[in-house]
Formats: C-alpha cells, structure tokens, sequence
C-alpha cells in the first residue's frame, strides 16, 4: 500500500535495436530474472513531475486487486508520453501475448519461462519465479528513447533474487546498456541504471 523505496535520473539509449524486457534483463547470454509480482508496467518517453507520480500512486488504491480506474490516465494528463502500458489484466493478455495499451499500443510483449497471472495491485498482476520467467516486449520504434525517461510499476518482492540484480523492466545492447530498473538483491532497494553510466539508488 505504502510506497517503500523511489529511484529517479536521467538516461540515454545508444543503439535503437534492443528487446524491451520486463522481470529480468538478458545480458551476455544470461537472464537476470526478477522474483516476485509486478504489475500495471508503464514507459514514458518523457520525464513525469512529483504531481504526477503522485497520480499515478493514488489510482493503486488502498488494497490489493483494487479494480482500477482504466481510463482516468486519458482525463488526467497522463497520457501524454506514454509509449508502453502493460496492466496484465484479463481482458489484456491472450495466451503468451500481454497487449500493450499504451496510445502507441503496438509494443505487445510475449510471456516466457513460467509466468504466471495473479492478484495485482490493479486488477491482475503477473508473477515471475526469479529464475526463467520474463516478458519480452520487442524492439518497437517508440521505446527507442533518446531523451527523458519514466518507468513506472507495482511490485511485491519475494526470494529469491538473481545473486547480482533482479530487474523489473529492462533494455540491452550489446556489453552496454539501454536502461535498467530493478532491486539490488542486497540491500533491496531500487536502482535505475543507463548507458552511458548514470545510476541513483532508491534511497
């Protein structure tokens, strides 16, 4: 309910051609999977202000499974810069395929390695085992950001952690990388990282 821990900075993108990857990170050949549940995913292509973080914590409700206010992000302004949505609800994953709902909502992801629907903060979440699970979004154009970025989720975390890094929504190229928002898997707390180097801890 509460919120625990925020990161915030600032990244950049150097190669267009990487998969957007959410619960886990794949880098030189291995998953750096994230173990818990995740929900109501967002990607902005711009920085969001405090009043709307604030927003978006307030259409979480006050408990667990609370059906959320879909459409409220179109009356407030949160629309504006959103590139990918990912809500894991029913009428919005088909089999392998979670729908992206985003205004662009050609970012579809695919489920892989054991995920699993379950009780979210809005509506459904997803469940990832911290070890195969992971959802791969693709290379769409739109999440190609070479400017500001905003990264949004509900997450509950369990054991265990990858032994390094439990990643929440990720994008690779290559020995570098895109940007990174996970859990230090020893002192927990949130951590956004970008490539070129630029990182800030939840604190």
């Amino acid at each position: 309910g509460a919120v625990d821990k925020n990161a915030a900075g600032e990244t950049r993108t150097d190669s267009p051609a990487t998969n957007l990857y959410i619960g886990g990170r794949q880098y030189a050949g291995n998953l750096r999977p994230f173990s818990g549940l995740i929900d109501d995913v967002r990607v902005y292509s711009r920085a969001l202000s405090a009043s709307e973080i604030k927003q978006l914590y307030a259409m979480g409700g006050s408990k667990i499974a609370e059906t959320p206010q879909k459409q409220s992000y179109f009356t407030t302004g949160l629309k504006s810069g959103l590139v990918g949505w990912w809500t894991f609800d029913g009428t919005d994953i088909a089999g392998t395929q979670v729908y992206d709902k985003s205004p662009v909502g050609t970012n579809t992801g695919t489920r892989a390695g054991g995920t699993s629907v379950t009780p979210g903060k809005l509506g459904q979440g997803m469940k990832f085992n911290g070890l195969t699970s992971y959802i791969d979004a693709g290379t769409g154009s739109s999440l190609n950001i070479t400017g500001d970025i905003t990264v949004s989720a509900w997450i509950k975390l369990q054991n265990p952690l990858d032994v390094f890094f439990g990643f929440i929504v990720a994008k690779d190229v290559g020995a570098g990388r895109n940007f990174g928002f996970g859990v230090d898997s020893v002192t927990r707390k949130l951590y956004l990282e970008g490539y070129p180097a630029v990182s800030m801890d939840g604190t």
